[in-house]
């Protein structure tokens, strides 16, 4: 299993390890994405890599609360590099047909979106 800030967020989407290509197109692009923040956003940011294990919820949480751009910045520009990979195909297009699946995904959608939030939420507040 790879470590490290690219491998950290790419599980968090795509819950496997990372591919070589995107790793080191991410942190190509790291540089450049990180020019526009202040070192005190990137301090915040690598607390948050470091400290809080569900990267996805806390994502999510500042994508509500409006706070912690530049990890935004950062979930975008590995969707965007996990997109062009070939095995996360089935990821971005659901091909499958199926009422009750449908139904059963818009019926628990609201109900994961909160607890997403929540446990975002709890884990900045409790451990940045």
């Amino acid at each position: 299993m790879k470590n490290g800030e690219a491998a950290k967020i790419y599980r968090s989407i795509f819950r496997k390890d990372i591919p070589d290509i995107v790793q080191q197109r991410f942190e190509n692009s790291s540089p450049k994405v990180e020019s526009a923040f202040t070192e005190n956003d990137l301090s915040k940011y690598r607390k948050i890599i470091d400290r809080i294990s569900d990267l996805a919820a806390a994502e999510y949480t500042s994508r509500i609360t409006g706070t912690n751009q530049l990890l935004i910045k950062k979930f975008q520009v590995m969707i965007y590099l996990g997109e062009c990979m070939p095995e996360n195909y089935n990821i971005f297009i659901n091909e499958k047909k199926g009422l009750v699946r449908t139904l059963f995904l818009f019926t628990t959608i609201p109900f994961n979106s909160v607890y997403k939030f929540t446990k975002g939420f709890l884990a900045l507040k409790i451990k940045i």
